[in-house]
């Protein structure tokens, strides 16, 4: 996508959205606010965005996206997050989460997850640990194959859509050669059962994250 192209679309998302001192516009201040204030998560606007195509600009075209690379769905992501970084964040959590998929996954595995995405599925991401923070490569979730498939032990904390997901993606250690080296995780996605988190954090409610385990 050319710079001209890029401007086009930007251009584009900001008239659907509209004046943003406008109440009568589709994603004004004073809603951001309203939903900020009542600590709900913005589904009104995200859908709205959805509709729009933002998180399109988010997936790989040769799977049924419209990004040729990141950087387009990271700037428009910029034009919402300039209006509300808690819609921005809302939005980009399952993109972020589909991340590995982009990098690893096959041409099936890529297919079925854009598809799910573009027609409505959110997806939560299992990387960090109560006990690790940031530091993935600390991390201690195992995963070791069972009769059947893989069985996970562990827990993830915090996970954004933990609550709202349709889809999990986990990091998980497969085996301790390498010591903390990124070869010895894999990732697993699997349906959410989207339980109520055990003990959720006070200040989530608006991204609906909360604990795995």
């Amino acid at each position: 996508m050319t710079v001209d192209d890029l401007v086009a679309l930007a251009e584009g998302l900001e008239e659907h959205l509209g004046d943003p001192h406008d109440d009568r516009a589709r994603m004004p201040f004073s809603k951001v606010l309203a939903f900020d204030e009542r600590e709900e998560f913005p589904y009104e606007l995200t859908d709205l965005l959805q509709a729009w195509g933002v998180h399109e600009y988010c997936l790989p075209e040769r799977w049924g996206g419209r990004a040729g690379d990141v950087e387009v769905g990271f700037n428009l992501v910029r034009l919402v997050a300039r209006r509300d970084p808690t819609t921005a964040t809302a939005l980009m959590i399952t993109n972020v989460a589909f991340m590995p998929h982009w990098i690893a996954a096959g041409d099936e595995q890529g297919r079925e997850a854009v598809h799910g995405i573009r027609h409505g599925a959110r997806m939560s991401w299992g990387l960090s640990e109560r006990g690790h923070g940031s530091d993935v490569l600390a991390n201690e979730m195992r995963a070791e194959r069972v009769p059947g498939g893989w069985r996970l032990t562990g827990e993830k904390y915090l996970i954004g859509n933990a609550t709202i997901a349709d889809v999990v993606s986990v990091q998980a250690r497969t085996n301790e050669r390498g010591g903390r080296a990124a070869g010895p995780f894999s990732r697993w996605t699997g349906a959410a059962a989207r339980p109520a988190p055990s003990r959720p954090c006070p200040t989530s409610a608006c991204t609906g994250c909360g604990p795995w385990t």
